[in-house]
């Protein structure tokens, strides 16, 4: 996933705000029993997320399925003059060893399907002491449903362009994507297709699987310290190790 345009990724994330989403990270740090100095990025994709950590001090290990992404990563880290482990993994076959967190950023838990969530939670909370933290987001089962399903994005520059159509599967319980990219080479452009899928996963579902896999779960508006409102479109979850 995401291999035939990693290294076009962080062009179309440029309005993301990670250095706030870090902040955001270590506000929940802080409800830790223990010093959180070991991090494990699930998802971590081109690293931006790893580096900032890890320029804050952390020992950050950034897992990612697509090989593609991981290199962006690596140049990422190289170019930051940090360092950071990065390991080729899928989130449902995870080896990560001992960690006092681990982190699910920007969707990673809603490219996992329901059946999958017990056993990748379960695998987690091996490699975790009691007290230390599972913390990921998700998109919100709004803002699947009522925001990006059925809907056509695009964005055009003078040497890429995209365009992202998504379609409700009802039946599956996720939002199908299907992403088209031409790319300018000299005078031509060359395509490349993603095709990919988002479950929709609820509050209560993602608590009871965090607690059945033992975890302490909590669920606030990504961004805020509040239960979430209605049309609240991401959340953001806590996990304490029992």
């Amino acid at each position: 996933m995401y291999d035939s345009f990693s290294d076009l990724y962080d062009r179309f994330m440029k309005d993301t705000d990670y250095e706030k989403w870090v902040d955001i990270l270590e506000d929940q740090f802080c409800s830790c029993s223990f010093p959180v100095k070991k991090i494990v990025d699930v998802g971590c994709g081109t690293g931006s997320i790893s580096v900032l950590l890890a320029k804050r001090g952390y020992t950050v290990i950034g897992i990612d399925s697509s090989e593609g992404m991981l290199r962006e990563a690596e140049k990422k880290a190289r170019k930051e003059g940090v360092k950071v482990i990065f390991s080729h993994q899928k989130a449902e076959e995870l080896e990560i060893g001992r960690a006092d967190a681990v982190i699910m950023c920007c969707d990673v838990v809603n490219y996992i399907a329901p059946e999958d969530l017990t056993k990748v939670f379960m695998n987690i909370r091996k490699s975790l002491k009691k007290g230390a933290l599972l913390i990921f987001d998700i998109s919100s089962e709004h803002k699947l449903r009522d925001v990006l399903a059925d809907a056509v994005f695009y964005e055009d520059y003078d040497d890429c362009s995209y365009f992202w159509r998504n379609t409700l599967n009802e039946k599956e319980k996720c939002v199908d994507m299907e992403l088209t990219f031409f790319i300018r080479k000299g005078e031509l452009y060359e395509r490349k297709d993603e095709y990919q899928k988002q479950f929709i996963h609820t509050a209560d579902t993602m608590k009871e699987k965090l607690s059945l896999s033992g975890f302490v779960p909590v669920c606030i508006e990504f961004g805020k310290d509040k239960a979430p409102s209605p049309d609240a479109e991401r959340l953001l979850f806590v996990g304490t190790a029992e």
